[in-house]
């Protein structure tokens, strides 16, 4: 057999890739993101922060969430990027709150990890 008819033999062997799930809401399932919108936000894609009132938050930033609806007036004020602004970030499905929307020289969603979680099928 030629080197060629063994790699052609090889490549029929190998599982196809699989497309990429996306990342959804936990209260719902409603797709949020991907992991290839994944962006760094200060040198990092990661971040935990603790709010005025105590409450910490670990965030993942992402460049895209089409499944987040953004609202309420932009403002500066707490905000954990500086030079931002952000609004609230919830689901479209459900309304629950995943996270925060800034803007400021580009922007980006940061959204809460424990509110995301892995689609476990590609159907519905």
């Amino acid at each position: 057999m030629s080197t060629r008819v063994d790699a052609d033999e090889q490549a029929l062997e190998q599982p196809a890739p699989q497309p990429e799930l996306p990342l959804c809401c936990a209260a719902c399932g409603q797709p949020i993101t991907r992991r290839c919108w994944a962006q760094q936000q200060l040198g990092q894609h990661e971040h935990t922060f603790r709010n005025p009132h105590g409450y910490s938050f670990h965030l993942l930033c992402f460049q895209q969430a089409p499944g987040c609806r953004v609202e309420g007036p932009p403002t500066a004020e707490a905000s954990w990027f500086p030079g931002t602004r952000w609004q609230f970030a919830l689901c479209q499905g459900c309304d629950t709150h995943l996270g925060w929307h800034y803007c400021g020289r580009e922007c980006f969603f940061g959204l809460i990890a424990t509110r995301l979680a892995h689609r476990q099928t590609q159907s519905g």
